[in-house]
Order: structure tokens, then C-alpha cells, then sequence
């Protein structure tokens, strides 16, 4: 059984330094270990190159953004299970391998994510459901309120196991055989909704997804995407309203969705203002 974890970066040099000490020290080979650079300034490329030969790296001239760079990755390594991996995590490999089981068990299985931790030790709430046109409305009704949201399982303590529409994509593991079977990531979602979107085609597939709390993973939440949080805002909004427009069972219902997601815009414009000052 080969595997390989696969990671993008983009000046977060720290994170990915820290994050492949993680995975060494914890049982990971350098051959298995892919790095995705897209464009950074801060000489992670070179960085990783000398801190850890065998490792092997894309050193994209620009920024790819996530969908673009984990395809890289997907085209480069060859293995029948893949660990995506965000930088901002410190993973042990060994205890993650022990999830590999769930494939066996189960010949749908197409991914499974173990659970998030943030650096104080809380309980990331980490899977979502599908959302449909009515969802931005109700967030739009709850901003605010702590533990309402259906869409984000704030009624789902993360604390057993169980089928999931979608697990954020921070860290999971994806089988081969039904990446191969339901494709790459969706490059018209260059940095949010592509795990949506790729969760979306997997169970429209026949495949199952879970999320298995046997293992926690510390997760510092947002380090590839702290430096740009204007950017960041922009393609949330745009790839939940792609999401939800592609997804209507009628004009309707996808217009709807579409002007949901946008009267949201205001809202998290001004949080994000005064969480960046």
C-alpha cells in the first residue's frame, strides 16, 4: 500500500517547515512527501529543498491557489491513498495510517478526515452538510449566534464517528481508486468550495465519505490565507454562489442562492475589517 501526503504553500515558510517535521518525526518517508509552492515570496521552495532533501517540490512561478496546485500534486505522486494536508497543521503520520483501515471496511469509502484541534486543544467543528439555496439565508438569520448553523454541524459534537456530506479538506485522506473514479479537484474553485464540490461529485458517485475522531490533528485554522483576508473573502462568496448555482433543481432556486450568498457579503465584510485591525 504506497501513499503520499500532499501539501500546497504560499509564504506560510514556518508552517511548512513545521508541519514536515511533524509528519518526519512521526513515521513519514521524504519520498512520500509532496510540496506544492505556489509563488512565494519567502523562499519556502528553496527553504524545503535544503532542510529536506527527497522531498519532492513544485515551485510554481505565480500563485496557483489551491485546486490548480493540489492537481499538480495529484498528476505528480503515485499512490493508492493520498493525505491533503494544509500547512498550518502538525500531524502525526503514524496515528493518521491507522485510519487507513476504514478503506478496507468499507469498498465505497472514498475519504475520511480525522478530527481538528485548535493550538488551545477545542474541538474544530470540521464537517458540514451539502448546502442548498436556503442556506446562506439562514446564516444570514443566525450571523452571530454561536452553534446555529445547520450547514456547519454545530449540532454535531465531533466527538464520534459517522457518515459526513463533506469534511474540510485541511487534512483527509482520498483513495486513489475513487479519485480516479470521480476526478480531480474543480479548478473553477481556485481556493474555497472544492472540497464542496469534489465531496458533491464523490456521493453523487456512490461513494461514502466519514469522519473517524480515533485521531486528532492540531490545526492553527487560516495560515495560507491570514495574509489576504480582502482575497480571501472574495472567493469564499464566489465559490459557495458557483456551488449553489450549479447545484439548483431550477432558475429559481439558483438565483435565490446566488443573491443569499451576496447579502452575506456586508456582513462578513465588516468582521473581517476589525479581525484584520
Amino acid at each position: 500500500m504506497k501513499t503520499a501526503v500532499l501539501i500546497v504553500a504560499h509564504n506560510t515558510r514556518e508552517d511548512v517547515v513545521a508541519c514536515v517535521e511533524a509528519l518526519l518525526s512521526s513515521g513519514a518517508g521524504h519520498e512520500s512527501i509532496y510540496v506544492a509552492d505556489n509563488g512565494s515570496t519567502d523562499r519556502t521552495a528553496d527553504l524545503i529543498a535544503q532542510r529536506f532533501p527527497g522531498i519532492r517540490i513544485i515551485a510554481n512561478p505565480d500563485n496557483r491557489y489551491y485546486a490548480e496546485a493540489t492537481n499538480q500534486l495529484l498528476a505528480l505522486a503515485d499512490a493508492d491513498y493520498y493525505l491533503l494536508l494544509n500547512p498550518d497543521t502538525r500531524p502525526d503520520f503514524g496515528a493518521l495510517q491507522t485510519l487507513l483501515d476504514r478503506f478496507a471496511a468499507d469498498s465505497k469509502l472514498a475519504a475520511v478526515a480525522p478530527q481538528l484541534r485548535y493550538p488551545d486543544g477545542r474541538i474544530q467543528i470540521s464537517c458540514r452538510r451539502f448546502p442548498d439555496w436556503r442556506t446562506p439565508w439562514r446564516e444570514v438569520l443566525h450571523a452571530g449566534r454561536a452553534g446555529k448553523s445547520s450547514w456547519k454541524m454545530g449540532d454535531f459534537d465531533h466527538r464520534s464517528a459517522r457518515p459526513v456530506d463533506q469534511p474540510m479538506f485541511s487534512c483527509i485522506w482520498i483513495a486513489g481508486g475513487a479519485l480516479s473514479e470521480v476526478g480531480d479537484l474543480d479548478e473553477d474553485y481556485p481556493l474555497f468550495f472544492n472540497d464542496v464540490e469534489w465531496c458533491w461529485r464523490a456521493r453523487q458517485s456512490g461513494f461514502d465519505i466519514c469522519f473517524d475522531p480515533r485521531v486528532a490533528v492540531w490545526h492553527a485554522l487560516g495560515g495560507t490565507t491570514r495574509s489576504y483576508p480582502w482575497r480571501k473573502l472574495v472567493f469564499s462568496h464566489s465559490g459557495f454562489a458557483r456551488f449553489l448555482w450549479r447545484r439548483r433543481q431550477g432558475s429559481w432556486s439558483g438565483i435565490a442562492g446566488v443573491v443569499g450568498v451576496w447579502m452575506a457579503f456586508p456582513c462578513r465584510a465588516i468582521a473581517a475589517l476589525f479581525q484584520h485591525h
